[in-house]
């Protein structure tokens, strides 16, 4: 079976992968730099199908388990991974 439980964590590592490689110019499809702006969609599938976490780290308030909740704080787990590669990228 196809699993879903960590798709967000592997979109978000895709991002970030591309917002390293925009920086260190290593685009193939256009001159690149740290100066070049980027425009990336991220698409997080968490808030559409609230797929129980894989990381098992449930919320942080610890509000009772549940599934959208958790979900939820896993979403937010993963922008906070992009943005800290954006303000890293300079």
């Amino acid at each position: 079976p196809f699993d879903l439980s960590d798709i967000d964590v592997d979109i978000t590592t895709q991002a970030i992968d591309f917002i390293n490689q925009v920086v260190a110019g290593q685009q193939t499809d256009k001159q690149c730099n740290s100066r070049t702006p980027f425009h990336a969609v991220v698409a997080f599938s968490l808030p559409h199908v609230a797929i129980p976490p894989a990381t098992g780290k449930g919320n942080a308030e610890g509000y009772p388990p549940n599934r959208y909740s958790d979900a939820i704080f896993l979403l937010d787990e993963q922008v906070g991974r992009i943005l800290t590669a954006i303000e890293d990228a300079g």
